[in-house]
Order: C-alpha cells, then sequence, then structure tokens
C-alpha cells in the first residue's frame, strides 16, 4: 500500500514543475518500481522454500509413519548437526530417492529409531479393517492440505500482493512434487468446503474410487471426497 501511494505521489508530481522536478519525480517511481520488484522476489524465494520443506516433510513423513512435525524436526537436526542450510537440504530430499546421507545419519542414530517406533505406535489407531488404497488416499489428502495451508499462513504473514500463489497438488500419489499456482481467491473457494482438494491435470484419476471431480479449472480441478 505505501508503494502504491508513493507510486501515486510520483506520477502526480510528472503534471507539472520545472523540469528538474520532473526528472527527480521520474527517479523516485523508478526507485519504488525496482523497491516493489525487489521485494516480490524475496517473497516468492520465501513461499517457494515453505514449498520446499513442506514437500521434504511430507516425503519423510509418509516414507518413515511419521507426524509432519516430528519429520520437520529430523530434518532440522539433519541440517544443523552437519551445518548445512535447511533449504540445501530439504531440495536433496525427494520420493523414490534415497535420504540425503546426513539424514539418513540421524535416522539411524539408535534414540532416533526407538522415537520413530513410539511415535508410529501412537498414530495407531484402533486396529479396524478398511480399505487400504482409500486409506492411503485420505493420509495422502490431509498431509498436503494442512501443508497448503502453512504455506497460505506463510503469504498471508508477509502480505504477499502476488497475482498467483504456489501451492502442492493435493492428490493421493506419493511421489508427486507437483506445483499448483492459485490465486488467493481461487484457493479460498477450494477450502470453502472442507471435502475438497485441488490436484494437478491429470492426477484426479488417482483419488478414485474414493473422490470425483466437481470442477475443472484453470490448471488444476477440484474433486470432492
Amino acid at each position: 500500500m505505501n508503494d502504491e501511494k508513493a507510486d501515486l505521489q510520483a506520477i502526480e508530481s510528472l503534471a507539472g514543475g520545472t523540469a528538474d522536478e520532473a526528472a527527480a519525480a521520474v527517479g523516485r517511481l523508478l526507485a519504488v518500481t525496482q523497491a516493489t520488484y525487489e521485494r516480490r522476489a524475496q517473497l516468492e524465494q520465501a513461499l517457494q522454500s515453505r514449498v520446499a520443506i513442506e514437500q521434504a516433510k511430507g516425503v519423510v513423513a509418509e516414507r518413515y509413519g511419521l507426524g509432519v512435525d516430528e519429520a520437520f524436526r529430523l530434518i532440522r537436526q539433519a541440517a544443523r548437526s552437519n551445518r548445512i542450510k535447511l533449504h540445501d537440504l530439504v531440495q536433496r530430499i525427494r520420493p523414490g530417492a534415497p535420504a540425503p546421507a546426513e539424514l539418513d545419519a540421524v535416522l539411524r542414530r539408535p534414540q532416533e529409531r526407538a522415537g520413530r517406533l513410539a511415535e508410529a505406535r501412537s498414530r495407531n489407531e484402533p486396529c479396524q479393517v478398511g480399505d487400504p488404497v482409500a486409506e492411503r488416499i485420505k493420509k495422502n489428502n490431509a498431509l498436503f492440505r494442512e501443508a497448503n495451508e502453512r504455506i497460505r499462513a506463510t503469504a498471508d504473514e508477509h502480505s504477499v500482493d502476488m497475482e498467483r500463489i504456489p501451492f502442492l497438488c493435493e492428490c493421493a500419489r506419493p511421489d508427486c512434487m507437483q506445483i499448483l499456482r492459485l490465486t488467493p481467491s481461487e484457493y479460498g473457494g477450494v477450502r470453502a468446503d472442507p471435502k475438497n482438494y485441488m490436484t494437478a491435470v491429470g492426477h484426479e484419476k488417482d483419488e478414485e474410487p474414493v473422490g470425483h471431480v466437481v470442477a475443472r479449472k484453470d490448471g488444476y480441478m477440484i474433486v470432492e471426497k
């Protein structure tokens, strides 16, 4: 909002005054424009970093049967123990690929193995007969929806004024790394109904038989479950 006011003031000052005043106004306008571009680039980088972290948390949580908070604790511990940047480590955590050596070393520690076992046991629901495919789909959906809510919270925290924000595909594929870009209003429309999830085009087929498409949008699908 302050940048917009500065833009308007600089533009209005071009309407009159001397050549020197006009030149000064142009200089202010260029400075404000440059600052706006730099701020948006920083916000884009912050959101991309949050997306990468959420993807890595999902991969580790899915692979080792952990909650996302415990998965993040282990990732952060691996980064700190090896004095590497968290962003650099999460970039190397990918579905189907071996865990980075730094993370693998943490996971192999006796106390961490015991902790993972206790975490997995604490997350077990009462024994019941169910469809394993349906349960996997629901688990993945919930995991990525929670991640997207954290991404939106990051955008809100930084007062992001980007037209489209990067979000994670909420499909059932455990190896999905697809990024969806939605406007804040589009994302709000998906979240308006708690039964709705968003997936990349073509990924909606993996939601069967649990979900079905209720809307086809530009670059993404809305699936109800």
